[in-house]
């Protein structure tokens, strides 16, 4: 049975992502390789990734104690329940064994049918917590205590020379992708970590931000968020990202690329993008 009050569920979530956001700020500084191992190629672990993936597991509970858990770090033990909560713990992980500040903490939502309902995201980049739910806006959890709870939209940016395309790429497609929007009519940026670069499009930082083979835990949060913030979120082919299909849960590896901003800059690169694949 869906609760009556998700938007009160995702400010419960958002303290707690924000909680362990803060918590990882303040460790990135101390972070060095010796903690990192390799899961792939283009993908990394470290033990901070799976502490945080326990710790939240835990915190989650106590707010929906019958939801299944996808976490990245555990994926290949989840079975999905009515409701389950999408966990991506550290996203950027490169990023965040590096030192470097621009990485995130995704936590969603999503019923057994692909819908996400709620959603918060702790953004590195600005150390600010954002959280929505589905069909009652998006928020910034705001400081000084007590808690104020602002609206944030999507701006109308630019989608010319000053515009700002965020992009995040699987590296076996690169050059194919790179020489599509190598030439777009804006500057590129890659930031390495979806959730920043998809909640800067949300604000309207970038004009569109350009995710290439995501996971259902690196996407449903953030997504939800932009989504509610005014921002368009869609596929590559112009289908709109959420809900998920109904099956995506059963199938948690899918990949789903991916384009979110304001409505004019996203149909100019799908246009830009076309036009290259011809």
């Amino acid at each position: 049975m869906r609760p009556a009050k998700p938007l009160a569920l995702a400010q419960a979530l958002a303290l707690r992502v924000e909680a362990e956001g803060r918590q990882l700020f303040a460790a990135s500084l101390r972070v060095h390789a010796a903690i990192c191992e390799s899961k792939s190629e283009d993908d990394f672990s470290t033990v901070a990734d799976r502490a945080t993936e326990r710790r939240l597991q835990r915190a989650l509970r106590e707010i929906d104690p019958s939801a299944g858990f996808l976490g990245e770090e555990s994926a290949e033990r989840f079975q999905p329940q009515e409701w389950n909560w999408v966990v991506d713990p550290i996203d950027g992980t490169s990023n965040f064994e590096a030192g470097v500040g621009v990485f995130g903490i995704a936590a969603a939502w999503v019923d057994r049918k692909g819908s996400v309902h709620a959603a918060a995201c702790f953004d590195g980049r600005t150390q600010q917590c954002y959280f929505a739910a589905a069909g009652q806006g998006a928020w910034r959890l705001a400081a000084p205590r007590p808690i104020r709870w602002r609206c944030i939209k999507s701006a109308a940016s630019p989608t010319g020379p000053r515009a700002l395309v965020g992009v995040q790429w699987d590296r076996r497609r690169r050059p194919t992708l790179l020489s599509r929007v190598s030439d777009y009519p804006g500057k590129l940026r890659v930031l390495g970590c979806t959730v920043s670069q998809i909640l800067a499009a949300a604000h309207g930082a970038f004009a569109v931000a350009m995710q290439d083979r995501g996971k259902i835990w690196d996407l449903a949060a953030p997504a939800l968020i932009a989504k509610e913030a005014g921002a368009r979120v869609v596929m590559l082919d112009g289908s709109p990202l959420l809900p998920f299909p109904a099956d995506a849960l059963l199938h948690p590896d899918r990949d789903y690329s991916v384009l979110v901003g304001a409505v004019q800059a996203v149909r100019s690169v799908r246009r830009h993008l076309a036009a290259g694949a011809r």
